[in-house]
C-alpha cells in the first residue's frame, strides 16, 4: 500500500518515518543528505567501510542495520529524497546528456545532480524520445 509519500517498510511507517523513529531527524537528515534519491544495502553485519557510517557515525549507523536488517540477510533501502534538487529542469536533462557521453551510472549522476534516481532515469528516457524523434524528422528538433 502506498500513501503518496515513501515507499513502505515491512515494518509499517515510511522508510523516513522509520529512521527518524531510530536515529531521530538529525541523523536522518544526514542520510537524506548523503543518499536521497538513490539505493543504500543496509547489512545484517556492518563493515568499518560501509558509507552510513560516514554520514552518521558507528552507533547510528549499527541502530540502522539492527532496524531493517531481515533474519540474516540486509535489506536495499530506497533513501527518499529531500525538498530541493540542485538543477532546473533544462539544465538537468544537459547534465544528463553529458553524465552519459562519460559513461556515469545512474547512480552517479542522482549524487553529483541531488536529485531522485527516478529522474535520472526519466531523463535518459527523455533524452532517448528526443534523438528518435530528431532522426525521424530529419535532424529537426
Amino acid at each position: 500500500m502506498c500513501d503518496g509519500h515513501d515507499e513502505l517498510d515491512i515494518y509499517g511507517g515510511t522508510i523516513l518515518e522509520q529512521i527518524v523513529a531510530v536515529v531521530g531527524a538529525e541523523a536522518a537528515a544526514a542520510i537524506v543528505s548523503a543518499f536521497g534519491g538513490r539505493t543504500l544495502y543496509v547489512p545484517k553485519k556492518l563493515k568499518e567501510s560501509h558509507p552510513l557510517i560516514e554520514a552518521v557515525g558507528l552507533e547510528m549507523a549499527q541502530k540502522i542495520c539492527d532496524h531493517f536488517a531481515f533474519d540474516d540477510t540486509g535489506m536495499q533501502l530506497l533513501i527518499p529524497m529531500g525538498r530541493s534538487g540542485s538543477y532546473a529542469a533544462g539544465e538537468r536533462i544537459k547534465a544528463v546528456r553529458l553524465f552519459t557521453a562519460q559513461g556515469m551510472s545512474a547512480a552517479e549522476m542522482a549524487a553529483r545532480l541531488n536529485v531522485h534516481i527516478r529522474t535520472v532515469y526519466r531523463c535518459r528516457k527523455r533524452i532517448k524520445l528526443e534523438n528518435r524523434s530528431k532522426k525521424a524528422g530529419g535532424g529537426k528538433p
